[in-house]
């Protein structure tokens, strides 16, 4: 039933019958209930109005000793034929009075069937009147006790019973709302019918059409919507466009068959997961197998690879695979069907990923080039040239720099390396894929900018090298700058990637070649070195090398190695500033790391962070805090300390753009058993605004969990306030550099005062950073300030320290 596709014209009017008619019979049901009652509530009040008029009359006789009266009134009163029982009871519930004489001296609960001895005696208790609805009989049921006052003592009568049939006047107003609904049932049903008969004929009759109109007379018919019309002329325009492209992939697949039959190259098609190869026709012939003599397996291939071959062939495709490399194209050897080898240029890429980003599916050919006497220029070709970018490659680069004219001459040579800033987030944000377009749509602008002036080439992944030769001795320096001020000039402008505009930034290291260049591989070590230069220095600029260069790269050598000996030998220590409010009470804690090392001392986080950040060190230094800090806090519950506060952790590019990063926190904060909401994260502006990375959806995710986000370190960055607001951040902490300024005139304050405004119209709370002074802090207090950090308040804390202090102030609130 469920497999079977429905026509619209069917399904549709079928629907919405099915809803008139369930609208129909709850609001039947509803008018129903409704008009019930009323009809017992007007009779209600008509029986009220008989019994009133009764009891009254009955009253006036027996005040004038008329006895006979009662009887002629109660005749009076049941002569209305709904009126079933009338009768009077005295205090035993024995019938004095009725409208049937056979039932008096009777006990009522013998001879009435709808009266009730216990609602007698409750309204004689209560001494007031009840008229019920008896739903099993469709009658009134009435209690009225009377006045003894006024009746005959000596009979003893207490109460008047008495029983109306509404059955008549039930099923009067019942048939009147049945003829009403049937009434609105047809109707409405018939102009439902009309109106999907219209609407079959006018728009669904016309749909089925486009739907099964042979090519070329769609939108023939008479078309009576606009939409539809033009649905028919898109579905027309599809058809040629169909048509032009089928077309065109026919010729293009028998070009492509051409060629390949042409250039003699066999077509293999691998998929990864299971290990099916499909090898062409082509492919077995060259190896002098018929079609059918070699199984579709990589097996195929792998065990007909040169033993000199094979080792370097898989890990060169075991390292594009993981991505290590852009591309896959190697000469080897294959065993022939007679023994002997063959050379083969094999060339190859992934076509398919899976939704973790794992290659599923490579293709690629091999060409036999065995009898080509120009083989060792192809080899040579592919050792100097880029198969990306088709840009010389890093050997290109250092055959050119070693043919520059000797020093003798008076001319100098500027290299400018460029390095795409974010690069891996840019590539795990779009797909390699999509990077790899990046990487080409940038080769192709340094390219057409550059190519008569410069020697261009691609040094590896995301880093390329342009080489300015025979500039003057006296000012080649200053036009290098100049060129390196250009080529971010030419990079400002947006690619467009899958339709989409993308703006990436680059970091630029400029050294000078003066002369000839006997050393190639140094000049370019010094470029790298002012290039890493220009990262640390923020990014999105560029730096010229220097000796000076040198020396901090073998410190940071040096730091680099000292500092992964320390975190794995646990030698880092963890310290903490308070964040308190205009009450001085603390709120939030920020967690900062210290390290003393062994011979040179305490070594400031300034020197140690940074080349944490430059490599992978940061990560681990991330989580390593991270489960410090989990452990303090358990430490503080086991102390005793309730009321816990907030502790805040600074994250780092690097560790944000891991796609773990969210899983290992919150692994680490399940092993010690401690809530998100205890856990602040600090990210500066750079990192939430890096190209290509999707900040507001992740930090969206960590919200969701409970974590608090602040800003760290605000107005130093690129902030963007269009794409700020529409982060999940709690606060802004404005940086230090800016409260420093405070009273040294009226600009740094203007320039806080709007800080702190932006702020609160986001609905944010504001950390004023390295407060130092009591004139900043009183200043910042009047303007709005929220949160204060620095020496004026509390200097870092050792654990033990901060554990006192937060004793301290558990005493005396609690005092």
């Amino acid at each position: 039933m469920f497999g079977k596709k429905w026509s619209l014209g069917v399904a549709l009017p079928i629907l919405v019958l099915c809803f008139f008619w369930s609208y129909l019979f709850i609001e039947y049901n509803f008018e129903m209930t409704s008009t019930k009652a009323q009809v017992i509530e007007r009779q209600s009040m008509l029986t009220d109005q008989q019994i009133d008029r009764f009891i009254e009359q009955s009253s006036l006789a027996m005040e004038q000793k008329q006895f006979s009266r009662v009887a002629d009134e109660l005749t009076i009163l049941t002569s209305d034929i709904n009126v079933l029982v009338a009768v009077l009871l005295d205090k035993q519930g024995v019938v004095k009075h009725s409208n049937h004489y056979v039932w008096r001296n009777n006990a009522a609960s013998e001879v009435l069937d709808g009266y009730q001895s216990k609602t007698h005696q409750k309204q004689i208790e209560v001494g007031s009147s009840q008229l019920l609805f008896n739903s099993s009989r469709l009658t009134l049921q009435g209690y009225y006790p009377l006045n003894q006052h006024l009746l005959n003592i000596e009979q003893n009568i207490e109460l008047f019973y008495i029983e109306y049939d509404i059955s008549l006047a039930l099923n009067r107003a019942q048939i009147e709302i049945q003829q009403i609904f049937i009434n609105k049932g047809i109707v409405g049903t018939i102009l439902i019918v009309l109106f999907f008969f219209s609407l079959h004929f006018m728009l669904i009759r016309q749909l089925r059409s486009l739907v099964t109109a042979e090519e070329g007379q769609v939108g023939n018919g008479k078309l009576y919507f606009s939409e539809v019309d033009a649905v028919a002329k898109r579905i027309t325009s599809l058809h040629m466009q169909l048509s032009s492209c089928s077309k065109k992939l026919k010729e293009s697949e028998q070009r492509w068959l051409y060629s390949i039959d042409g250039s003699a190259s066999g077509v293999w098609d691998w998929s990864i997961n299971t290990g099916r190869v499909f090898l062409s026709d082509r492919w077995k012939e060259m190896l002098g197998f018929m079609p059918d003599e070699l199984p579709s397996s990589f097996q195929s291939w792998e065990s007909r690879l040169h033993p000199d071959d094979k080792d370097t062939i898989l890990s060169e495709l075991n390292s594009y695979l993981k991505g290590e490399i852009d591309s896959f194209e190697n000469v080897h050897r294959l065993r022939h069907k007679d023994g002997h080898f063959v050379w083969v240029l094999d060339k190859g890429s992934v076509v398919q990923w899976d939704e973790q980003g794992n290659p599923m599916r490579m293709i690629g050919s091999h060409t036999d080039i065995s009898d080509d006497v120009s083989s060792n220029r192809v080899l040579n070709k592919a050792s100097i040239s880029d198969s990306l970018t088709q840009l010389p490659n890093r050997q290109a680069l250092i055959d050119r720099m070693k043919s520059l004219e000797p020093k003798i001459t008076k001319t100098q040579s500027g290299l400018i390396l460029l390095d795409v800033d974010n690069f891996k987030t840019i590539n795990e944000g779009l797909g390699r894929q999509l990077g790899d377009e990046v990487l080409m749509q940038l080769a192709r602008r340094l390219q057409n900018h550059f190519a008569k002036r410069a020697f261009l080439a691609r040094l590896s992944g995301d880093e390329f090298a342009i080489l300015f030769e025979g500039l003057s001795a006296i000012n080649g320096t200053h036009r290098t700058i100049v060129f390196a001020e250009e080529i971010k000039k030419v990079i400002s402008h947006p690619f467009i990637i899958n339709e989409q505009q993308l703006h990436i930034r680059v970091s630029l290291g400029v050294s000078m070649i003066h002369g000839g260049c006997e050393d190639p591989i140094s000049a370019i070590s010094q470029a790298e070195l002012a290039m890493f230069q220009a990262k640390e220095q923020g990014r999105d600029t560029f730096a010229m090398y220097t000796p000076e260069l040198q020396n901090k790269a073998k410190l940071s050598l040096w730091i680099q190695n000292e500092l992964r000996e320390a975190l794995s030998e646990d030698k880092l220590q963890v310290h903490f500033q308070p964040i308190v409010d205009n009450d001085n009470q603390i709120k939030t804690i920020e967690t900062l790391l210290r390290w003393e090392h062994p011979v040179k001392g305490w070594i400031s986080p300034a020197e140690f962070i940074p080349v944490a950040e430059s490599s992978e060190l940061i990560v681990q230094l991330g989580h390593w805090v991270a489960e410090k800090i989990c452990q303090y806090i358990s430490t503080l519950k086991n102390n005793g300390i309730i009321d816990i506060p907030v502790f805040a952790i600074n994250v780092s590019a690097r560790q944000f753009c891991q796609n773990d990063f969210k899983a290992s926190l919150m692994g680490v904060l399940d092993r010690y058993k401690i809530e998100p909401r205890q856990i602040e994260l600090e990210l500066t502006e750079y990192v939430v605004l890096s190209p290509g990375l999707d900040s507001v959806e992740r930090l969206t995710e960590f919200s969701k969990e409970g974590f608090s986000i602040a800003i760290d370190d605000f107005g130093t960055g690129f902030s963007s306030l269009s794409y700020l607001q529409q982060l999940p951040i709690q606060k802004l902490k404005i940086d230090s550099s800016f409260i420093s300024k405070i009273g040294q005139g009226s600009k740094p304050n203007i320039l806080v005062k709007s800080i702190i405004d932006l702020a609160h119209n986001m609905s944010l709370s504001v950390v004023a950073e390295g407060v130092e002074y009591g004139h900043q802090q009183q200043w910042l207090s009047a303007n709005g300030c929220d949160l204060y950090q620095g020496y004026l308040f509390y200097r870092p804390l050792a654990p033990a320290d901060m554990l006192t202090l937060l004793k301290t102030s558990s005493i005396s609130e609690t005092l």
